[in-house]
């Protein structure tokens, strides 16, 4: 029986919109045949040596391996950097199996992710010898709502075009085709640049990071440099 492991690469763990979607693609692999298992959490798997030996013996168990993680600055998480480069220091007991990153950003624009982070997963899987089946790039994967826990089922019309578009991956998986390279924009983009739309979607960034450099005693307005 084929078998895959869903890696989740979100540093936030399980109120995520990583986790989100690595608990629907558990659900279709399970109606598909597909031997899997709980998302495999690589921020408790890197902290360690010892716990990376362990994860690099368990990815060596998986027919498919599905990478599902954030963007952050354009590219991986560090969590996500430091479990390829593992695997990439243990290349040969990787060597054709199937392998799927899932990567999701803030910014409703797919290309933020198309640009740079999927070539990086490329060149990983090309030196590793991993066989690249495809990747998901999602835009705007915060609408997902999956840091207030919410499952995709129930996020309406925002999280249909995602699951369709899994649905139609994990069927790929079944018959040992390739995906492809898909770009999928869960809100449309005619919203974004709408210009009170613009302006509201900075007030909100604004008042967010200020909120959050408050609570963590930073301060935005300061100019250390300025002098």
């Amino acid at each position: 029986m084929t078998n895959a492991i869903l890696l989740m690469g979100s540093p936030r763990g399980r109120k995520s919109s990583s986790n989100a979607i690595c608990l629907f693609l558990q659900e279709l692999f399970e109606k598909n045949g597909i031997e899997s298992q709980e998302p495999f959490f690589l921020r408790n798997h890197v902290t360690t040596e010892e716990k990376m030996n362990d994860m690099l013996v368990t990815l060596e168990q998986f027919d498919i391996i599905v990478l599902v993680a954030p963007l952050y600055d354009d590219t991986s998480p560090a969590i996500v950097v430091k479990a390829m480069e593992a695997v990439s220091r243990n290349s040969s007991k990787y060597v054709n199996k199937r392998f799927f990153p899932i990567i999701n950003c803030g910014l409703p624009e797919p290309f933020h992710i198309t640009e740079v982070a999927i070539p990086i997963y490329h060149k990983f899987a090309t030196t590793v010898g991993l066989q690249w089946v495809g990747s998901l790039a999602l835009g705007a994967g915060e609408g997902l709502q999956g840091k207030d826990g919410k499952l995709l089922n129930d996020t309406g019309g925002f999280g249909e075009k995602v699951m369709k578009s899994l649905e139609r991956a994990v069927e790929s998986f079944v018959t040992n085709s390739e995906f492809g390279d898909e770009a999928l924009e869960i809100f449309s983009l005619k919203i974004f640049y709408n210009r009170i739309m613009r302006k509201f979607m900075v007030w909100t960034n604004n008042r967010g990071w200020r909120k959050m450099a408050q609570k963590n005693g930073g301060d935005v307005a300061a100019r250390p440099y300025s002098q």
